[in-house]
């Protein structure tokens, strides 16, 4: 079920400095997900990444292309943002390459 999926946006959306509402509700709409209000919790997320592991490759890749919409909404991904889309990237058994950036 995709109401996993908000969990797991919520989570993405938390750590976001400024717009993450709106990240998390651009991220429910592209899975055509109605948003809905969700606790960002660290149980909770863990159990959705688990709910979506076995998943087929397409739903994983498809929560996954979400994940990178909501870090990336507003148009800068920060540290922290990459840091848990490449988590989940890894729990869903699609690793995400590591991303070359300009040294600060």
């Amino acid at each position: 079920s995709w109401s996993w999926a908000r969990q797991v946006l919520a989570t993405l959306a938390e750590c976001a400095d400024a717009g993450g509402d709106a990240a998390y509700r651009a991220a429910c709409a592209q899975l055509e997900l109605p948003p809905q209000a969700v606790t960002a919790e660290r149980a909770a997320f863990e159990a959705a990444l688990a709910h979506f592991a076995n998943a087929p490759l397409a739903r994983r890749l498809r929560l996954l292309a979400a994940c990178a919409l909501a870090v990336s909404h507003d148009g800068v991904i920060e540290v922290d943002e990459l840091e848990t889309l490449r988590v989940i990237g890894a729990a869903l058994d699609c690793p995400l390459p590591p991303l070359a950036g300009r040294p600060a």
